[in-house]
């Protein structure tokens, strides 16, 4: 018994190392994990719709776990104006940058709407060239519906430039069976099977299988610990400054 649980496990490994999955495919995988994979289709126990809700929950959670997309984009700043919209698929911004009219790239660093009215109350007319970018989830408007960004000091007609925001965003959910997770993203291909998992293990709790359930939840757990090493990770960046052992 202990053998056949080592290869299953084995095989596992194997699937996860290196092929991208459609959502059809995902499917395929999902039902052969959970014993619902009938010659007759039409005798699933799970239709294609509800595994492909249950895999977009999946594709949500793993991106929120490890905010594995990044996007980036830009547009110029209009002069005097306090907020802009951020993306609609924005879940964190990593970095902004102001290209102003000479050329010159300036990082924006961010800050908090408490040092903006401790530094000074009256931020949202201080003009000049932005240094210092905040975010809020008002101020573009009453029918906006994103987070809106700031940078201050506000532009004027001669320090006005380009700004370019690299961000952490949401991926799109998978709906045609020939869809591939992850926004398709090649980099990302080696980690659909933690897709697999985490569906294999929800149905596995609704049918109260435990057993099978924590099996297949540890190893989505792995696939989650994995990527969150992984990526984002500077595989040839070597720090200068050692630390001395203790």
């Amino acid at each position: 018994m202990k053998k056949y649980i080592l290869s299953i496990l084995l095989l596992f490994v194997c699937v996860s190392a290196g092929y991208s999955l459609t959502l059809s495919e995902v499917c395929d995988q999902v039902r052969i994990n959970v014993n619902d994979n009938p010659a007759d289709s039409s005798r699933y126990r799970y239709s294609d719709a509800v595994l492909a809700t249950f895999a977009n929950t999946a594709q949500r959670e793993i991106v929120n776990a490890t905010w594995l997309a990044e996007k980036t984009t830009s547009y110029a700043l209009s002069v005097n104006t306090t907020y802009y919209d951020l993306p609609s698929d924005l879940i964190a911004v990593e970095k902004v940058e102001l290209k102003d009219t000479s050329g010159n790239i300036i990082e924006i660093e961010e800050t908090s709407i408490r040092k903006l009215y401790s530094d000074n109350v009256e931020w949202k007319t201080q003009t000049g060239t932005p240094s210092e970018y905040y975010i809020s989830q008002v101020g573009a408007g009453p029918s906006s519906e994103n987070l809106t960004i700031s940078y201050i000091p506000i532009a004027t007609t001669l320090t006005t430039g380009t700004v370019t925001i690299q961000y952490y965003s949401t991926v799109s959910s998978v709906s045609v069976t020939t869809d591939i997770p992850f926004d398709s993203k090649s980099n990302l291909t080696s980690y659909h099977q933690a897709i697999v998992y985490h569906v294999s293990a929800q149905i596995k709790r609704i049918e109260s299988k435990l057993t099978e359930f924590q099996t297949y939840y540890q190893l989505y757990t792995n696939e989650i610990v994995v990527m969150r090493a992984r990526l984002g990770s500077m595989v040839n960046y070597s720090n200068s400054v050692q630390v001395a052992p203790r």
